[in-house]
């Protein structure tokens, strides 16, 4: 439980910001392309350091990889609010120091995912078991994706900031609940140097493209649906971050419903 803990608060994290992406990008003065390019950054560093972390549980083991990356996590959050508070008074311009706080949240949140993964092929006995516990953490994704639509668009109703201040608030607490509550394991269960696996490997490409299309067309969603919203309805940063979050609210029921109902099914 605490392991799909991680995994729903650091989805949840990176959720509470979609609603809030296309109205704070124009308070702090970045125009559209450039909010997503902050993003497409996070994104990049995910892949380019996702095997690496994949590596990183076998050898060091779970918990420690996850306490670094929520660390890293934390302190990527509370610059990027910090820079976009002074953004909005106007006191910096430019996109380059929040492409660094998305270097540093996408390499953060890569870990999470593989440790998550390689905990559940760890404990789980066979393949039907395995498989409802792969989707189990799909299915956290959604519902981090219906809370972080819930939290960014109502806490946006006090203020474009405030779901900023929530971020780290949620990385910290979910930080606290790695340190107290996952056990670390024994050195023997350990393994020095982990397989590597090529992604051209014939056993894993086509997951991989599948998936690649798959989170693509849902990163365009995220990403312009603020815009469309924002644009179309003609509505200040506020109301359009609590509309925004309502509509992608939408899309995180149909993550949960096909990783809960269909995906066991698959198995």
């Amino acid at each position: 439980m605490t392991n799909l803990a991680a995994v729903l608060l650091t989805y949840l994290v990176q959720m509470t910001f979609n609603p809030i992406f296309a109205p704070l990008s124009r308070e702090v003065g970045l125009a559209e392309w450039q909010i997503g390019v902050t993003i497409r950054t996070a994104a990049v560093m995910v892949v380019l350091t996702s095997q690496f972390w994949g590596r990183r549980p076998q050898a060091l083991g779970r918990k420690p990889v996850l306490v670094a990356a929520f660390m890293l996590a934390t302190i990527a959050m509370i610059l990027f609010a910090l820079l976009a508070w002074l953004g909005m008074n106007g006191a910096i311009t430019g996109v380059t120091l929040f492409l660094l706080c998305g270097i540093g949240f996408g390499t953060a949140i890569a870990a999470v995912p593989p440790t998550a993964q390689a905990y559940i092929a760890d404990v789980t006995p066979d393949e039907k078991t395995r498989v409802k516990g792969m989707a189990g953490v799909g299915a956290v994704q959604g519902i981090a994706m219906i809370g972080g639509s819930v939290i960014g668009g109502a806490f946006s109703a006090l203020g474009i900031l405030t779901p900023l201040i929530a971020v780290p608030v949620l990385l910290l607490a979910g930080l606290a609940l790695i340190l107290f509550r996952l056990r670390r394991e024994p050195r023997h269960e350990l393994i020095e140097t982990p397989t590597r696996v090529s992604p051209f490997d014939s056993r894993v490409w086509p997951f991989l493209l599948a998936g690649f299309g798959m989170f693509t067309a849902l990163g365009f969603i995220q990403v312009i649906t603020g815009f469309i919203v924002q644009d179309r309805l003609g509505l200040d940063a506020t109301a359009a971050g609590l509309v925004t979050g309502g509509a992608l609210l939408a899309a995180g029921v149909g993550m949960v419903l096909a990783q809960a109902v269909i995906v066991p099914c698959s198995g």
